[in-house]
């Protein structure tokens, strides 16, 4: 089955030194009154413990990524990513873009959540922006270990190539993508956010994958929440999804599913104590109504997470993650994740 990460580029250590190089020469030249250059990037290491199998998986990277971020002149920047694929053990250049702002010469570079009111193109390789989860892909930006288990169903780690189109307004923000299909064909993906205070946000989003016929062959609808109160966060996502299964395209049957996740996160750090701990618990749930192909998949699945975690400082933090599930939609099975997330 084809993976929802759409067609990564394998390539070697010599190769990724070379595109190192051509993109530290591109950001060392142009314009040096115009031109800014941001080069960031973070890893992260996990052990992680089965505890219903009395197993450990031993320690691993999890996510390393380089970033490179150029601003040509006052609205056209430049950016790109070199990330390690733990699935695959090999290196990726995971995005690469230019990013044109059609007002607003102040945004230098673009971040995954653009808070300036400006309208922009984005075209070449990048995470398309719909829901929540897009936004906290990243291990700093995400307070556990683990995806919703509804994300890693269906959307997973949506990176692809194409175009997209934004608008983002005092009270609302719209993205279009326009982004590489499965079948030699297009995927057409919309999302909408009303802000409807400064700390609270809802927005729908829906995706539609056609072929080279101009057939749709699957399809994504959801809906989503974000709120903030003093040291709590919460957010939410309910996704509806037709023809794609476990972050790929399905290709052993129809399957017809959906899911939601509830996360709350308690940051210490914003309070008068100001101690450097947050606290998270996510509940996921997963039904699936596929029938079709010989061997069905499980009718419903639910996830409980339970994480806490120090801020080291600004760059670095340590997280412990408790997660039990049913993977097969019977027994639960639970395991214990430590986690060291350093950025620069």
């Amino acid at each position: 089955m084809k993976r929802f990460r759409v067609k990564k580029l394998r390539i070697s250590f010599r190769k990724i030194s070379i595109i190192a190089s051509v993109l530290y020469f591109i950001c060392a030249g142009a314009d040096r009154v115009l031109a800014q250059t941001e080069i960031t990037g973070f890893f992260d290491i996990v052990h992680t413990a089965e505890l219903t199998k009395g197993e450990t998986a031993g320690f691993k990277i999890n996510q390393f990524e380089i970033d490179f971020s150029k601003a040509y002149k006052r609205n056209l920047s430049f950016g790109a990513a070199i990330a390690y694929n733990n699935m695959c053990g090999n290196i990726e250049l995971s995005m690469v873009y230019l990013h044109y702002n059609l007002f607003n010469d102040g945004i230098k570079h673009p971040r995954r959540t653009e808070e300036e009111e400006h309208a922009g193109i984005v075209i070449g390789k990048f995470d398309v922006p719909i829901g929540l989860d897009y936004l906290s892909f990243a291990s700093p930006d995400r307070p556990v270990v683990s995806q919703p288990l509804i994300i890693e169903q269906t959307i997973a780690g949506w990176n692809d190539v194409g175009m997209n189109m934004h608008l983002n307004k005092r009270y609302f923000t719209i993205n279009f993508s326009a982004v590489n299909g499965f079948n030699d064909g297009v995927n057409f993906a919309g999302d909408l956010v009303f802000k409807i205070t400064r700390d609270i946000r809802m927005g729908f989003f829906h995706t539609s994958d056609f072929n080279n016929k101009i057939k749709r062959k699957s399809l994504i609808s959801g809906a989503y929440l974000f709120a903030e109160w003093n040291l709590w966060e919460l957010k939410s996502e309910f996704l509806w999804a037709d023809g794609i299964y476990g972050g790929e395209q399905d290709s052993l049957g129809k399957h017809c599913h959906n899911g939601f996740y509830v996360q709350l996160v308690s940051d210490l750090g914003k309070t008068n104590i100001s101690m450097p701990l947050f606290f998270t618990l996510r509940y996921s749930l997963w039904q699936d109504k596929n029938t079709v192909i010989p061997n069905p998949s499980p009718e419903e699945i639910d996830r409980y997470v339970l994480g806490v975690g120090y801020q080291v400082n600004d760059y670095s933090s340590l997280r412990m993650e408790y997660l039990m599930e049913n993977p097969e939609g019977e027994k639960h099975f639970d395991r214990i994740t430590a986690q060291l997330v350093v950025g620069f």
